[in-house]
């Protein structure tokens, strides 16, 4: 084969092995963003979670609307080749700023689920860390393997990331729920008293608008979780039948399990939907831990098994009101 020959079939392989390359990242990349938009409640709920940005609904909502529309410009631009050497770039410290926040919440612990593809499919912080990983490199190849050649701006392609982007900006208006403070949700919850009705993926179902529980808000993969659970198994050891006791998580029920014998916990630990769990929780990281009268949130801890003693008082003064 002659060398021109040789040097054609090899930009020919290069160029296609790019344009597979863009349009899984944008595919991927608009996936996600679609995901999260429409459910707008659930995206910002994880976001805070990670407790980098200040302890704001609207901020985190703000901030939820933002990377929507990011993500599914980058995508669609990316799909469409659409000034691609910018959007590989605006990829690439995408994935940047993801890795820098999963290697945080991997540090502070207490996050089950890292957020990417909203409540459509969860995965640790450490799962999503690796696959990240993997797409930056990917991302980097690309820009190695990007042909030289001019490319031209055609409207229809501009016109097309601009739909986009407007599709993304209203898909939270259209389908998408109005966010909510999820401590005020909680509590909310609590007067009414329906709301506090825990029912776990597998059917079990804890009542506590009537008497007294002490819920765990834990995650399967938190270290600060597994070394609260010698001290709960103190508190049900000694007031189980004075107060109901159990643990709370968003995790599969095989990883409870787990948990669960791997922990040698002696309290029963209910897996629920992931809305339902970020809606008793606090901005801060797990674990969490509440005392709950008939429906009500009497108190909250955060990072600490509270004191028997203090527990047992706050139990019998809620008891005696």
């Amino acid at each position: 084969m002659k060398p021109e020959a040789t040097h054609s079939l090899h930009q020919s392989l290069q160029s296609i092995s790019y344009r597979i390359i863009v349009i899984i990242l944008g595919g991927i990349l608009l996936t996600a963003a679609v995901l999260k938009g429409i459910d707008l409640q659930q995206f910002a709920l994880q976001i805070r979670q990670y407790g980098i940005l200040p302890d704001s609904a609207g901020l985190n909502h703000g901030a939820a609307w933002f990377m929507v529309v990011v993500e599914a410009v980058i995508g669609a631009a990316l799909l469409v080749n659409w000034r691609p050497k910018l959007m590989l770039a605006a990829f690439v410290a995408l994935m940047l700023l993801f890795i820098a926040a999963l290697v945080w919440a991997i540090v502070q612990g207490g996050i089950a689920d890292c957020g990417c593809f909203g409540p459509a499919a969860q995965r640790s912080p450490q799962e999503a860390l690796v696959e990240d990983v993997v797409l930056l490199l990917i991302a980097a190849a690309a820009l190695r393997l990007r042909p030289e050649g001019i490319y031209f701006r055609k409207p229809l392609k501009t016109w097309a990331v601009a739909a986009v982007c407007l599709l993304a900006m209203s898909l939270p208006l259209t389908v998408g729920e109005r966010i909510t403070d999820p401590k005020a949700a909680a509590l909310e919850e609590g007067k009414s008293g329906s709301g506090m009705v825990l029912e776990s993926l597998s059917g079990e179902r804890v009542d506590m608008t009537t008497g007294t529980f002490f819920l765990a808000l834990m995650s399967t993969d938190c270290a600060h979780c597994r070394e609260s659970v010698p001290l709960l198994n103190e508190i049900v050891a000694e007031i189980d039948d004075a107060i109901s006791i159990c643990g709370v998580t968003a995790n599969e029920q095989a990883e409870v399990d787990r948990f669960i014998e791997d922990n040698f916990a002696f309290y029963p630990v209910l897996n629920v939907e992931a809305e339902r769990f970020t809606s008793l929780m606090s901005d801060a990281p797990l674990p969490q831990f509440l005392l709950i009268r008939d429906g009500q949130i009497l108190s909250r801890w955060q990072g600490e098994v509270p004191q028997m003693r203090a527990l047992m008082e706050l139990a019998v003064k809620a008891q005696g009101a």
